[in-house]
């Protein structure tokens, strides 16, 4: 997806946590070599606090946010311990979150690629 992003000013950042009883911190190191854009960061974190914090960026009740893609502007607040209202976001959680935010790789290097600009024309 980032590919088709050639905006430099563009970053990803992806985080690892153990939502599955197979997740581990070898299971994301394989998994993170299959990503080599340079302007993501990734991490593992060995706990879900990212995920709980996100459910209610994304309105998410239940259940940690995992699979999900959320999206900020580079200008974006973010205050400690919280996770901000992404700009749009898109997910793999079937019937949990609305079905136009349901993953679409085109959908999403769009999306991403509006963001990228409205941000840069600001």
């Amino acid at each position: 997806m980032l590919a088709a992003v050639p905006n430099a000013d563009v970053k990803a950042y992806i985080v690892w946590e153990p939502i599955r009883p197979w997740d581990s911190f070898t299971a994301a190191r394989t998994s993170q070599a299959l990503v080599t854009d340079p302007r993501v960061r990734q991490f593992w974190a060995s706990g879900l606090d990212l995920a709980v914090r996100a459910q209610s960026a994304i309105d998410l009740k239940g259940e940690p946010a995992w699979d999900v893609y959320l999206l900020y502007a580079a200008n974006s607040a973010w205050e400690p311990g919280a996770v901000p209202r992404p700009a749009d976001f898109m997910h793999q959680l079937g019937g949990r979150q609305p079905d136009d935010k349901l993953l679409d790789p085109d959908s999403l290097t769009a999306r991403v690629s509006r963001l990228a600009v409205s941000t840069r024309s600001r």
